[in-house]
């Protein structure tokens, strides 16, 4: 009984030498358990995560505590004898830590140059200074003038030299850094004089700013009286802040603003594309290349039909092919095999396939541009690490919505919001989904199939309502607020006072809804436009037709397409087959109290279901409306589209 353990210890092996592309985490720990001789498995919360390899005589424990890092996880022994790779609370804590760090001293750097901007103005502005300012800053607006005429000054930033900018700056220089850095990202915090309980007030210091602001103001707007003051402040993702002053008058119209974004522009950026003398450019095999052509918008060869074919079944299909084995894990390894470097980690969803073309890198390229994705390692390792910021997408469930997509013959706006619903980060078709969905339907126009993927905010909230509400409004039944779920107040909340989202209302949010919303109600509207998509049978459907009602096809057989992309009416004029599908715009109609304050949030969805059969001809209906356009066109044709100016 004592020897069983001294056998399995006898045939461990010391190295491994294996290569392999990026695979679902289970399937690779367990090839190198059979080739260590160790037994080893993956705990379920790290089962949709993906590891790659590239191992000559490497040593066994150093490639587990490697992949360990790459994953944020750490080695547990249990009582069974088994080591289990499992999530480390404690990393994912350190590497916050050290990116709040890092974010510090970021906010830091920025904030010096701003203060290395102001120390090169006066300490104030007198009337002769003002005068020299004025007239420096009337060179530039003529500079900048435009066709139309000057712009109201209320929206344009103002210069950094201005009375608003001056003050704007020295309130930064006064921020909490550390306050800063614990914003969520997409927070918005908004200061202001006299503030109502969504907002914060100044503090002493800020205020009597403000009043050496409105001395300078009075200088250079002597009619003008700046009645209220407000700070914005902002976090978007990646920590950038920019931060906004907006002064009103005495009818609450908004005079001026004055931008300061918080972003260290000190360091130059590295030339990620310089090539190293002697480097051979990585040779890219066919099937990766093959693949980054079926997800690309950009390949218009003659193959990419047969290409899409072929890659079809494997889209979708990503419980069974990996996602993301042909794009940049496939680059890592044939850089780690020219530079001959032991690697094991993983990488992240996003594969950028979308906007992909060929272009012929070097290893140094590949390295050098992903610096940021890899562990540091001290024996000269490359541990590459997926952004932690990024959920990983559930391959299983992927597969489930990418197959119901493509039965519904397009994303519906229930499939879409729940997507969302189960995705974690804040973009969830941002990495291979997303890009999958823009070959598997159409992305062109103004009734592209994939106008919701661009709306995940209200996604979010259609989400957040569930299906008993969903239909409910369906039905037209008025929905109280209170109802909703926590999850669904919070979320329209902020989309009021985060995300902006009273459209149109020049009134800042927190002083629209100054003390929240207590109640309110939701209605739906849904209106449909039949649409449809036409080719020539001579030369068959194009690879991104676009979705088109009956007034853009009838003035396109007029005058073609005038977009930036023209297309000549006689393309057009030689369509005879046509599939229909159905655009279904939806309008979600708040009423949010106190103040009956209404916010209207969109969605969208365009179907062609698969089943339905093209068509030699056009209903009549539409056939009518269609002329109508075209003779509407002819009558009143439509300009010439002014080529973009560059302003010196």
């Amino acid at each position: 009984m004592v020897l069983l353990p001294v056998f399995v210890l006898t045939f461990q092996a010391r190295t491994l030498t294996m290569a392999f592309p990026p695979m679902p985490a289970p399937k690779a720990i367990e090839m190198i358990a059979k080739a260590s001789g160790r037994r080893l498995a993956v705990a379920p919360s790290l089962a949709d995560e993906v590891i790659l390899a590239r191992l000559k005589e490497a040593p066994v424990d150093a490639t587990l505590r490697h992949v360990a890092e790459a994953l944020t996880a750490k080695w547990s022994t249990r009582s069974d004898g088994i080591t289990w790779l499992v999530p480390d609370l404690q990393a994912v804590k350190s590497i916050q830590r050290d990116q709040d760090k890092q974010m510090d001293q970021h906010l830091r750097n920025a904030l010096q140059q701003v203060r290395k901007k102001l120390s090169e103005q006066p300490e104030e502005l007198d009337r002769q200074s003002m005068d020299a300012f004025l007239a420096w800053n009337d060179a530039i607006w003529k500079k900048e003038a435009t066709e139309v005429g000057r712009p109201d000054r209320s929206e344009m930033m103002e210069t950094e030299r201005s009375p608003i900018w001056r003050a704007l700056a020295r309130i930064c220089l006064q921020m909490d850094v550390k306050a800063l850095v614990a914003m969520p990202d997409g927070d918005r915090e908004v200061w202001a004089e006299q503030p109502t309980p969504m907002q914060h007030g100044f503090s002493d210091a800020a205020q009597e700013i403000l009043r050496k602001y409105r001395q300078e103001f009075s200088l250079e707007y002597p009619t003008d009286e700046a009645k209220r003051v407000k700070l914005i402040v902002k976090k978007f993702e990646g920590g950038f802040i920019p931060v906004t002053l907006e002064t009103t008058g005495e009818t609450g119209k908004r005079l001026e603003m004055a931008l300061v974004a918080l972003h260290d522009d000190s360091e130059p950026p590295t030339n990620s594309d310089e090539v190293v003398a002697g480097e051979k450019p990585l040779v890219i095999p066919q099937e990766a290349t093959e693949a980054r052509m079926a997800l690309s918008r950009q390949y218009r060869g003659k193959d990419r039909f047969a290409i899409l074919a072929k890659w079809r079944p494997r889209l979708l299909d990503p419980v069974k092919f990996e996602p993301v084995q042909w794009h940049f894990g496939e680059d890592l390894l044939l850089a780690a095999d020219a530079r001959d470097k032991q690697m094991i980690g993983t990488v992240g969803d996003v594969t950028n396939s979308d906007f992909w073309e060929f272009v012929a890198v070097t290893p140094s390229q590949v390295l050098s541009r992903s610096t940021y994705d890899f562990v540091p390692s001290d024996d000269g390792w490359l541990v590459p690490r997926g952004p932690n910021d990024f959920d990983r997408a559930s391959r299983a469930k992927a597969r489930e919505f990418l197959r119901e997509s493509v039965r519904m013959g397009g994303l519906s706006v229930d499939s879409a919001a729940d997507w969302v619903g189960h995705a974690k980060h804040r973009t969830p078709f941002l990495g291979w989904v997303g890009d999958t969905l823009i070959v598997l339907h159409s992305i062109t126009g103004p009734y592209s199939a994939m106008a919701n993927a661009l709306n995940d905010l209200v996604l979010g909230i259609w989400s957040s309502l569930g299906p008993g509400t969903r239909e409910a409004l369906r039905r037209g039944e008025t929905v109280d607020i209170r109802q909703l779920s926590a999850d669904a107040r919070d979320q329209i909340a902020k989309q009021v006072y985060w995300y902006v989202g009273l459209a149109g209302d020049t009134m800042e949010a927190t002083d629209r809804l100054p003390d929240g919303i207590t109640s309110g109600t939701v209605r739906l509207n849904i209106t449909e436009t039949p649409v449809f998509i036409g080719w020539s049978s001579a030369n068959g459907p194009t690879v991104s037709p676009m979705p088109m009602d009956a007034s853009m096809f009838g003035r396109f057989l007029a005058e073609g397409n005038r977009s930036r992309r023209p297309v000549p009416a006689e393309i057009f004029q030689q369509y005879d087959r046509f599939k229909i599908g159905m655009h279904r715009s939806y309008e979600l109609h708040f009423t949010l109290n106190p103040g009956a304050v209404p916010m209207t949030l969109h969605l969208s969805e365009t179907l062609f279901p698969p089943e339905q059969e093209a068509v030699t001809e056009l209903p009549p209906n539409l056939r009518s409306a269609i002329e109508k356009a075209r003779q509407d066109a002819i009558a009143h044709p439509t300009k010439p589209p002014t080529p973009d100016a560059i302003h010196p």
